[in-house]
């Protein structure tokens, strides 16, 4: 059916038409006559209009119009019979769409699960592949990283955009890059290689060029002829420092209680001191020179002595064998007390010779309480890079050495206390021994003496008789310094220091050395010097006793020697004294002793003067006599020092102030002897002695009682106290001592002066004596002029009395 004619085109038509119309109308109705009335005109006008307009709308829209109409009419019916076979195969057509819905619907859905399913196993595989602490690594077959995790970005320092798509290359060291490729090719083929299924250390590479450890495992994926490759590694960095950090503890240990343990064991210091150092040579792990030394501070604290080495030339060992505290590196290191490193030979480097290669050094000091005991030097190559660990090893070992050497110096201290405890038993025995011989010996010189000055006061002046007293009375006084002398030596006596001529000393000493030494040896001397030294004369007699007996057992074992002893005046100003600043400005004696022997060798020559050291045998010496002079010249402002040459002989040089006032000494005054008539008691146990002190007292002027018993004595004065102006007895006698007596006659007369003679006592001291009432102390043997001297004082009451101890 055609469509009706649209409303637009039809009011067209039709307001065009009636246009025409009423065109035609008013030219028909012009050309009319006109008409009486308007009214006409309109009906006129209607009547035609109507005439044309009518019959033209009829044709021209109501007759379409109803053909529209009935062809609208039909087609109506035909599209409702269309439209119901339409909703028949709608219907149909729905249905299968329907179902073919619910099939997609469900189709949809599963593969929404699935999608699901795959996503959320991405994401768990995703989350766990970030999730690892191991780094994860993805290769394909052109070698490209196609995965990155986190952990790999944080262990090797690319970032996943940084690393995805470059060459596995960036994280191998070059060095291994060609060993890796070869084994990654044979994977990326077959699949297989000796390096998967496994677990292996290898070298990675970080973005910064550093190398680190790390633990590799390999698996790969199948893809088409391919395959990919995944790689799980495990940065061990920590875990290889660990188990560093716990092999130097091990290390450490094991060689500290190496060094423990063989402390404990009687073996040589020095000796221990070198399995110390092949110790810490043999340490894998420290990058240091197979060369090496351990210093020792002995007897001489400004000095370091090489103890211990490894792989020290000879000429090293010389210039090194002594090197002063604060010289070259090790003496920095002991007096900075801190570790002292170098790198290379430099300026600090005061021990170096020609072609002596380039080298660095730890000098590592040996500390105890703040005292250095030594220095461990370890030698390394040129360029070394100061290590903190190394360092620490070697300072753990030098504290360890510290205590060993305390350790050491402690038990040789006790062995020196022991030493000590024995040798001051031995003198007091030989003391009291001493004690005894003295004061018998001096009771029997005290017969000899008196004796031979009365003899000598009744033989004719001048005869041979008078000679031979003489010699008597000359050699009993000898005997009585001899006496003094063993007392000394006993440290029995205790004589103060006065001016005193040590010539004299010397041609004493070396008469009395010619009856005891050996005739093969030739005694020289040369007494240039009268000058006074302020010392004690039996100490001054103990130093030349000393040396040359020491000198004399120097050349025991050749056939022939040559002692030589020599005195001379010297000033300060001599080349020696600038070794010797403590000594004064000013004029010292020069004491000399000489031998021809064997020499003393240079490693024990600082020692010599130590306590209990002796190269005696056993039983030969007890290694004071050096000691013990040393202390003695020191003491009195002096020196002593040796020079020594092995096989030829050794030379002891002794320097001792001299007295600005050189009085000399002054020649004995003999003055006459002092008189009385008083009434003197005197008691001695020894027959011989109270006769001769009566005879002499006698001659004397004085009225002499005498007794050989303390008793006795008592009960005499107890009779008759008034009878006697003096009494004079003698210390040590049986069943009462002489000062048990005295206190018994002041108790009965307390104003009876006594006299206290002996031959030796230590059972009363001069403070005591004075407490008891004793008005004077004479000390056997006593001559003649004592004796009268001191019993005139005594009864005199002259001055301020004080006990005479000659």
């Amino acid at each position: 059916m055609k469509p009706f004619m649209s409303p637009k085109r039809l009011f067209i038509y039709t307001t065009f038409f009636f246009f025409i119309a009423e065109i035609i109308i008013m030219v028909i109705l012009y050309i009319l006559p006109p008409l009486p009335s308007p009214f006409a005109v309109i009906f006129i006008d209607a009547t035609l209009l109507t005439l044309f307009g009518v019959p033209a709308l009829y044709y021209f829209l109501f007759m379409p119009m109803h053909i529209h109409i009935a062809e609208r009419e039909d087609a109506e019916e035909k599209l409702h019979s269309a439209y119901d076979q339409m909703e028949i195969k709608v219907a149909q057509r729905t249905a299968q769409l329907t179902e073919t819905t619910e099939k997609l619907k469900t189709e949809i859905k599963e593969r929404q699960e699935a999608i699901a399913i795959m996503t959320e196993s991405e994401e768990r595989y995703r989350g766990l592949v970030e999730s690892l602490n191991d780094a994860l690594v993805v290769i394909n077959t052109n070698r490209e990283i196609v995965l990155w995790n986190t952990a790999a970005a944080k262990t090797f320092g690319y970032t996943e955009n940084e690393a995805f798509g470059q060459n596995i290359e960036i994280i191998i060291p070059e060095a291994f890059r060609e060993k890796h490729n070869a084994h990654i090719s044979q994977f990326l083929t077959q699949g297989q290689t000796r390096m998967a299924g496994g677990i292996m250390e290898v070298e990675g590479l970080k973005k910064d060029g550093t190398s680190l450890p790390v633990e590799l495992s390999l698996s790969a994926v199948r893809r088409g002829g391919t395959y990919e490759i995944t790689g799980i590694m495990r940065d061990i960095s920590q875990r290889k420092q660990a188990e560093t950090e716990i092999r130097r503890g091990y290390d450490t240990q094991s060689v500290i209680n190496t060094l423990l343990g063989l402390s404990l064991k009687n073996i040589p210091l020095d000796e221990l001191l070198e399995q110390a150092l092949d110790l810490i040579l043999s340490i894998p792990w420290l990058t240091i020179e197979s060369k090496g030394g351990i210093f020792i501070v002995k007897s001489d604290p400004t000095v370091l002595i090489l103890s211990a080495q490894r792989g020290f030339e000879q000429r090293l060992q010389e210039m090194c064998g002594r090197i002063s505290i604060g010289s070259c590196l090790c003496g920095r290191a002991a007096i900075l007390k801190e570790t002292v490193f170098a790198s290379r030979i430099d300026e600090r480097h005061d021990i170096h010779f020609e072609g002596m290669a380039n080298h660095g050094h730890y000098c590592v000091p040996i500390l105890a309480a703040g005292r250095t005991l030594g220095v461990l030097n370890v030698y390394l190559k040129k360029g070394h890079i100061r290590n903190q660990h190394e360092e620490e090893f070697l300072a753990a070992i030098a504290n360890t050495l510290a205590g060993i050497l305390i350790r050491r110096q402690t038990e040789e201290e006790k062995i020196k206390i022991e030493n000590q405890l024995r040798q001051s038993q031995k003198m007091e025995a030989v003391g009291t021994l001493a004690g005894g011989i003295a004061h018998d010996f001096n009771n029997i010189l005290t017969s000899v003496m008196g004796y031979t000055e009365l003899a000598l006061d009744d033989v004719e002046k001048g005869s041979l008789l008078e000679d031979n007293l003489n010699e008597v009375y000359i050699a009993a006084q000898r005997a009585r310094d001899l006496v003094k002398q063993i007392l000394a030596y006993a440290r029995q006596t205790d004589n103060e220091p006065k001016p005193t001529q040590v010539g004299i000393i010397v041609k004493e000493t070396l008469k009395l050395l010619k009856s005891s030494l050996p005739s093969t040896i030739d005694i020289r001397q040369d007494i240039r010097s009268e000058s006074l030294v302020m010392a004690d004369p039996s100490q001054i007699h103990q130093i030349i006793m000393n040396l040359c007996t020491n000198a004399a057992h120097a050349m025991a074992d050749s056939d022939s020697g040559t002692l030589e002893v020599g005195l001379f005046d010297a000033f300060s100003d001599e080349p020696v004294f600038e070794q010797y600043p403590e000594l004064p400005e000013g004029h010292f004696l020069k004491l000399t002793v000489s031998d021809t022997g064997v020499g003393i060798a240079p490693d024990i020559l600082p020692s010599i003067f130590e306590p209990y050291f002796t190269t005696k045998e056993a039983g030969e010496g007890t290694g004071l006599g050096l000691a013990v002079i040393h202390g003695i010249i020191k003491s009195y402002g002096g020196e002593i020092m040796v020079e020594s040459v092995p096989g030829k002989g050794s030379v002891f040089t002794v320097y001792l102030p001299i007295l600005k006032q050189r009085t000399g000494v002054a020649p004995p005054v003999t003055e006459p002897l002092p008189t009385g008539n008083e009434r003197i008691l005197v008691i001695d146990d020894e027959t011989a002695i109270v006769n001769m002190q009566s005879r002499q007292l006698a001659k004397l002027g004085y009225t002499v009682t005498t007794r050989t018993s303390g008793i006795e004595a008592l009960e005499l004065f107890k009779n008759k106290p008034d009878a006697f102006d003096l009494v004079i007895t003698d210390m040590t006698m049986p069943r009462m001592t002489g000062n048990t007596l005295a206190i018994e006659l002041i108790k009965i007369r307390s104003d009876i002066p006594v006299i206290l003679c002996t031959g030796y006592s230590r059972k009363i001291s001069d403070e005591e004596a004075a407490k008891i009432g004793i008005n004077a102390y004479l000390l056997k043997p006593i001559i003649l002029q004592q004796l009268a001297e001191t019993v005139r004082r005594v009864l005199d009451g002259v001055g301020e009395l004080k006990f005479r101890k000659e």
